[in-house]
């Protein structure tokens, strides 16, 4: 398992970085908006804000009055500062959406989550929880998340090179699509989901670990010690994935989850 000190302690130390090596979850969060009905939203709550990004992007796409976002990373918070200086009705809280901080009355007419979810232990229940007690009636909320088959060439590679087939990666404990959609099951006829595969190439295997730690996707999984802890290894495990695939390219499986109340 990957505890939440590990998941807080990997986002915090990239907080400053996120922005820079993150194309995969900047994709994400646009094909996340554009499924967004367009309407006014009066109260909007997003969990796992990270660096603001999203935030910044949903007050300029829609018209919002007043807008909470939460994360479990203090780092991330002060940092979403930068896309936040001159917008008005905004409300930061660092706390953690399972042990949520705010009053279990408020509901919400938009609640939204990028690239946030796949990390808790039973994203389910936060959404089952966020829709029944937060969502308010005629309310949307817009999910998007990764799933277990993402950086599956890279663990293909790993346990190939390193001829370890117990071999796991944070992603192994990412939930599948079935998972996120149970909280919905009895409203499928408001219920829109989808999923996509975005490939990205990269020119060196340092390249895409360098992305990986730079955007908090390296949290350490419980009682594993790292697995790449050398360059002469990150080398010889480079020419084995190009072995493999001709190319250094990792697939990120993105789940998407519109629905209204």
């Amino acid at each position: 398992m990957i505890s939440k000190k590990e998941i807080k302690r990997s986002f915090s130390r990239a907080s400053f970085s996120y922005d820079e090596y993150s194309p995969v979850q900047k994709r994400a969060n646009h094909i996340l908006l554009e499924r967004i009905p367009k309407r006014f939203y009066e109260d909007v709550f997003e969990i796992g804000i990270g660096t603001g990004r999203l935030s910044r992007l949903l007050k300029n796409s829609f018209s919002i009055k007043h807008f909470t976002g939460i994360d479990l990373s203090f780092e991330m918070l002060k940092a979403s500062k930068t896309h936040f200086s001159d917008l008005n009705g905004i409300n930061l809280l660092c706390c953690d959406v399972e042990r949520l901080a705010i009053s279990p009355h408020k509901k919400f007419d938009l609640v939204i989550s990028a690239n946030c979810l796949h990390w808790l232990k039973r994203p389910q229940d936060t959404v089952e929880t966020m829709k029944k007690k937060h969502l308010k009636r005629g309310g949307v909320m817009a999910l998007s998340f990764f799933g277990k088959n993402s950086l599956w060439e890279l663990k293909e590679v790993l346990k190939t090179a390193l001829k370890d087939e117990n071999l796991m990666l944070p992603t192994d404990f990412f939930p599948d699509q079935e998972k996120l959609l149970r909280p919905f099951k009895k409203n499928t006829y408001k219920l829109r989901h989808e999923a996509i595969i975005i490939k990205k190439e990269y020119n060196r295997l340092f390249d895409l670990l360098t992305a990986l730690k730079k955007t908090g996707v390296t949290p350490r999984v419980t009682f594993k010690r790292p697995i790449l802890n050398s360059r002469q290894k990150i080398r010889y495990v480079d020419e084995k994935y190009r072995e493999l695939f001709g190319k250094i390219i990792a697939s990120y499986e993105i789940f998407f989850i519109i629905f209204e109340k």
